[in-house]
């Protein structure tokens, strides 16, 4: 993209938020009728993942179909988020993705969201605008529940209440995703 190397961070602000979601899914005899987790994109900035090392369950959507995402035991998975998409004008995409149950095994997964501090200006970078590419999404404020209304052409099915069962603060960890975001 040929930007500085912290231009999506000084967006973050001073006070990033990180918090955990920590996910069990019980075996589902039936796990085409229930959903571990509905289609969604995350409205963090980026999200780190650690799937179950045995059971997969993960899946992405792309051209209006599911794709089963690889186990790879012990590996972080880096999911960019809403807020990153805006911030590059839509050039980086935050993918649309579910969780399906096992039917013999139950599986933990542990997701680590990263975002700007709350109430931080989240807008495309403005080397990322211009004649040809227009800016394509509005000036937000705040964190993901402040910006369901405004992300286009994608339907979200997720809300901050049905997201979040766990929460834990990791602002010491804000070093390991700044890391990864430049």
């Amino acid at each position: 993209m040929n930007l500085p190397d912290d231009r999506f961070l000084r967006q973050y602000g001073d006070r990033p938020v990180m918090y955990a979601r920590f996910s069990f899914y019980s075996p589902c005899p039936r796990p085409k009728l229930v959903h571990g987790i509905k289609p969604h994109a995350d409205g963090s900035a980026i999200t780190i993942l650690l799937q179950d090392k045995e059971v997969g369950g993960l899946q992405i959507l792309k051209d209006d179909k599911w794709y089963r995402v690889p186990i790879m035991p012990y590996a972080l998975l880096l999911n960019i988020g809403d807020q990153v998409e805006i911030m590059s004008n839509g050039l980086l995409k935050s993918p649309v993705h579910r969780a399906v149950k096992n039917s013999e095994k139950e599986s933990i997964i542990v997701a680590m969201f990263c975002s700007p501090e709350s109430g931080s200006e989240i807008k495309p970078v403005e080397k990322l605008t211009d004649d040809k590419r227009p800016k394509l999404y509005k000036t937000v404020f705040g964190l993901y529940c402040n910006l369901l209304p405004i992300l286009p052409a994608r339907k979200k099915t997720n809300r901050c209440s049905e997201n979040l069962k766990y929460i834990v603060s990791y602002s010491h960890l804000f070093t390991l995703c700044t890391a990864l975001f430049v």
